[in-house]
């Protein structure tokens, strides 16, 4: 929960740059070039600032036909494509790279009388693109917003380019903010593999009866 949020330029993707950072660090292989996509500005500047370490790239970067990315991140607007996205940006990769990133969910303006239409965490985990990580992982978590006035929640929806139709005859002082994380990796050769349907030698059923009984 944000709380009592002063008003920044764009303080919902602020908070969601520095929690996609924090997932940065329980990274067993560190990143060095970075694929930034999506709402850049936020996230550049926390890796620039705390992991000097990391080059940050563009989708049009040339040195990617040489040298390719081994980290995708970052913040999807409203309108993305995720299945696009990620169709776009896999093959600047290399392989095992860890992609990260965030866009809003369904429980996002819950308090609003016409909020945009927005995914839920099962709709992007039935996505191709997504079916074509290695391990991944959906989840997501929730910020709460409130503000001093009327006028400081129109500055914030605009500051973030969301939709001011939502708050059409609205008078609220609270907004809820829900995040979509996407994690997993592109393929690679050394990741493990699920063994084969049937190949397993111990039956769960027989433990379990046998459990039973004892």
């Amino acid at each position: 929960m944000l709380g009592a949020m002063k008003t920044q330029a764009q303080p919902v993707f602020n908070e969601i740059a520095r929690r996609l950072a924090d997932r940065l660090d329980d990274l067993l292989r560190k990143p060095t070039r970075a694929l930034i996509t999506g709402t850049e500005a936020p996230i550049s500047h926390i890796i620039q600032q705390q992991y000097q370490h990391i080059a940050i790239l563009s989708s049009t970067d040339t040195s990617l036909q040489t040298e390719p990315a081994n980290l995708l991140i970052g913040h999807l607007p409203l309108s993305a494509d995720v299945a696009q996205v990620l169709a776009q940006a896999t093959p600047l990769l290399a392989p095992d790279s860890p992609v990260i990133l965030t866009l809003l969910g369904l429980g996002s303006f819950a308090e609003t009388q016409s909020p945009p239409p927005l995914p839920d965490v099962r709709d992007i985990g039935d996505l191709p693109g997504i079916r074509k990580l290695s391990l991944p992982v959906i989840d997501r978590d929730r910020l709460t917003l409130t503000f001093e006035n009327e006028a400081a929640l129109h500055r914030t929806f605009e500051a973030h380019g969301w939709p001011l139709a939502a708050l059409s005859n609205m008078n609220i002082n609270k907004l809820t903010i829900e995040i979509i994380y996407i994690h997993g990796h592109t393929k690679g050769p050394n990741q493990p593999q699920p063994a084969k349907r049937g190949s397993g030698k111990v039956s769960m059923v027989k433990i379990l009866h046998t459990n039973s009984e004892s």
